[in-house]
């Protein structure tokens, strides 16, 4: 994830919710283009083919640093 701009990383950990990009735009507080315009950036940095495979590499991500975790960080994130 180190070649997305900390908003392309932020797009890139709400593509694993599944959400639209008006949904996104909503959360981020920006336009849907903006959306649009992140969700293609990290589609082309990071190679993906289809917004599906964009959820999919997210949810994989977020699953495998979760799995990585030590149990008082997990903790942490749930307050």
């Amino acid at each position: 994830m180190g070649r997305l701009t900390p908003r392309e990383q932020e797009t890139f950990l709400l593509l694993a919710e599944g959400l639209s990009n008006e949904a996104m735009a909503q959360r981020l507080h920006v336009s849907e283009r903006t959306v649009r315009a992140h969700v293609s950036a990290v589609m082309g940095k990071l190679e993906l083919g289809s917004r599906l495979t964009a959820c999919l590499a997210s949810y994989t991500f977020l699953t495998e640093r979760r799995s990585d975790a030590h149990p008082s960080e997990l903790d942490k994130s749930r307050s």
